[in-house]
């Protein structure tokens, strides 16, 4: 009752910490630690790892190989947004690809992955980031499109310039927010 609103914050970020090391442990020893090693000794363990050079030399090829597929995710998600949002045709093209895409579940195809296919982690991440970057950036470009439909045939419909100096520009806020969401 007599704690601060800062105190009151602290204290519960710390019991949520230690909730999830409890779950952690519980899980850990209700399993003969098959699946899951004792906290304090993975801990332990990390830290030991930390300590060594080709840890990091890992650790920071990993976060290069996230980094690539970020890129190629946000690239292909946006060139094939931009361009179903303009043509509709493409839209509905890819509609189930993008429908099962969103569907499956994470865990599932991690597994997959990790079984049969050396690297997983750069597919993990494209298909996980492509659907939201398409989403946002097809959400855009086709508010872009049939707000300024008139304006866009005066120009030819099927002019590509339409979509680099019209259609590109105006959906810059949906495409930030789909890399935003995706991050």
């Amino acid at each position: 009752v007599f704690m601060s609103t800062r105190s009151k914050k602290i204290l519960t970020f710390f019991a949520g910490i230690a909730l999830c090391i409890g779950i952690y442990e519980i899980i850990s020893y209700s399993t003969g630690l098959t699946f899951l090693p004792d906290f304090f000794l993975a801990l332990k363990g990390m830290f030991l790892l930390m300590g060594k050079g080709l840890t990091w030399v890992s650790l920071g090829y990993s976060l290069l190989r996230l980094l690539i597929s970020f890129l190629i995710s946000a690239f292909v998600g946006i060139m094939l947004g931009i361009l179903a949002g303009y043509f509709e045709t493409l839209a509905k093209i890819l509609a189930p690809l993008i429908t099962i895409l969103r569907a499956i579940p994470t865990i599932a195809v991690i597994f997959l992955l990790l079984v049969y296919v050396p690297h997983f982690s750069l597919y993990v991440v494209f298909l996980l980031l492509f659907p939201l970057i398409y989403q946002a950036s097809l959400e855009g470009a086709s508010e872009v499109t049939r707000r300024y439909d008139y304006d866009l045939r005066m120009r030819g419909k099927w002019s590509l310039s339409n979509i680099t100096r019209v259609v590109f520009p105006l959906s810059q806020d949906y495409i930030l927010l789909g890399l935003i969401q995706a991050l």
